[in-house]
């Protein structure tokens, strides 16, 4: 899963949540390259899911569906 935030910065925590609200991966990235984070969903079970990003800049949260 790639995600591109517009204020995706080094030091960004990325928390997937699913859609009951359970935390299910949760990551710190140090280096990010133009605001594009690449997460790894391969383990996640098939569903709906919402991934948030903090940083600094503050937290926006995204809607996916792994298929």
């Amino acid at each position: 899963l790639f995600v591109k935030f517009e204020n995706a910065t080094s030091n960004s925590n990325c928390i997937i949540y699913s859609v009951t609200g359970q935390q299910v991966y949760s990551n710190n990235f140090n280096s990010v390259t133009n605001n594009v984070i690449e997460i790894n969903v391969e383990t996640l079970a098939t569903g709906v899911y919402f991934v948030e990003v903090n940083n600094s800049n503050g937290k926006q949260i995204a809607k996916f569906v792994k298929e």
